[in-house]
């Protein structure tokens, strides 16, 4: 039998017109947060990773391949592989235990990551996903209300901090547009503009 707390995490406890984001405190107790469904409200989830993880990617180090960046958890779990009803089991297993953790006090301390490539060493309008890290991370962070959370971005070819200036030898003319999943069914706007490609996470 589930308890409440469960309950009300895993069903829609909201009257009709309203959802659910995340919990809040009530005389005390622990009580489902309803907001309007109409309301699009970002809830970031960096409170619940460790400082030292964030810290240590904060920054796009010279000629790095990777970028901290926030994402939409649903868009992380639609660029990531889809799991078949066996594999669908066993990550049920891990989620429960980072919930445990976390129900604990603990805080995540590996960032999700995606993989990243793209043809023609970059200088394409479509990148895809070809790996990734962190869906049991991000399914129990989505299940506890909030709707992003940081991930890295893993690039085979793209150097971040050199595409702002045309001079620099891995300068890329075309900057990407769009973001292929990983199981190749799925096609998401790029989550870094050129703009952003060098900055620090906030």
């Amino acid at each position: 039998m589930l308890s409440f707390k469960q309950f009300i995490l895993e069903k829609n406890p909201c009257w009709k017109g309203y959802k659910q984001l995340g919990m809040k405190n009530k005389k005390g107790k622990e009580v489902p947060n309803c907001i309007p469904e109409s309301v699009d409200q970002e809830i970031h989830s960096t409170e619940m990773f460790h400082p030292e993880s964030i810290e240590s990617k904060r920054h796009v180090g010279y000629k790095s391949k990777n970028k901290l960046v926030k994402m939409k958890i649903d868009d992380f779990l639609t660029l990531a592989k889809k799991l078949n009803p066996k594999e669908e089991a066993g990550s049920a297993h891990k989620q429960e235990n980072i919930k445990k953790s976390l129900d604990s006090g603990e805080r995540i301390k590996e960032i999700p990551y995606l993989y990243i490539d793209s043809e023609n060493f970059g200088n394409s309008d479509e990148h895809y996903v070809t790996g990734h890290e962190g869906r049991n991370r991000a399914k129990e962070l989505k299940r506890r209300g909030y709707t992003h959370m940081p991930v890295e971005l893993r690039h085979g070819d793209v150097r971040w901090d050199q595409q702002n200036d045309p001079s620099r030898w891995d300068y890329r003319e075309t900057w990407p547009t769009k973001l292929r999943s990983e199981d190749k069914d799925k096609v998401l706007p790029y989550p870094v503009t050129r703009d952003d490609s060098g900055k620090s996470y906030e």
